[in-house]
């Protein structure tokens, strides 16, 4: 066993002294540079400042309201990537944000909060409050609803009316800290306010 030790510290002590003996010769050559710790860390710092500016995102700045991100996600897209006209008339990130969450603005809903509720305040013009639905599921708060337009004008030949309907919907994550079992919505013109008690 002892042999084997022995056997053992020499050839460490051999190969050591190669690493020694090879590091010298590379100094002493000018053809060679040995990376020092000084260049080892401006690279350091350089990928820092390439991980930063890749993470200088809206999207990764802190905000209390969701919609706020969305927004200046959605602003801070349409500014890369400019408007591009499809069948729909808008733009096709507008045509894709209304599909994947709704439809509206999202500068529509604002969220508030005091001790007792957090409120979400969702701006839909020419709400008919007879046809106005709002369910808790998935996480989500889902309101889905119908939009009437009317409008009236006078010509030669008599009263005009028109008339349109459209449907809408909106959906948003429940707030951390809420009972969303006991949502409560109240209707005040073309504003609806979703309250959800707190909870603890």
């Amino acid at each position: 066993m002892l042999k084997y030790q022995i056997t053992i510290g020499v050839l460490c002590f051999a190969l050591g002294a190669a690493v020694l003996f090879a590091v010298q010769s590379y100094r002493t050559n000018g053809k060679y540079e040995i990376t020092t710790i000084d260049k080892l860390s401006n690279h350091e710092e350089s990928m820092d400042k390439t991980l930063d500016s890749f993470f200088d995102d809206d999207f990764f700045r802190s905000s209390k309201s969701p919609f706020d991100e969305m927004r200046r996600m959605q602003e801070s897209m349409m500014r890369q990537f400019g408007k591009l006209d499809d069948d729909q008339g808008g733009g096709i990130f507008d045509s894709w944000f209304k599909n994947k969450f709704g439809g509206g603005d999202p500068g529509d809903i604002q969220i508030r909060e005091d001790e007792d509720f957090v409120y979400y305040d969702v701006i839909i013009k020419g709400l008919s409050d007879q046809k106005l639905d709002i369910r808790v599921e998935d996480g989500q708060i889902k309101i889905s609803g119908t939009v009437e337009k009317k409008s009236g004008e006078k010509s030669k030949n008599g009263n005009s009316r028109q008339f349109s309907s459209s449907t809408f919907r909106r959906s948003f994550p429940v707030p951390q800290g809420v009972d969303s079992t006991r949502v409560k919505m109240e209707h005040d013109g073309d504003k609806i306010i979703i309250k959800l008690p707190k909870v603890g």
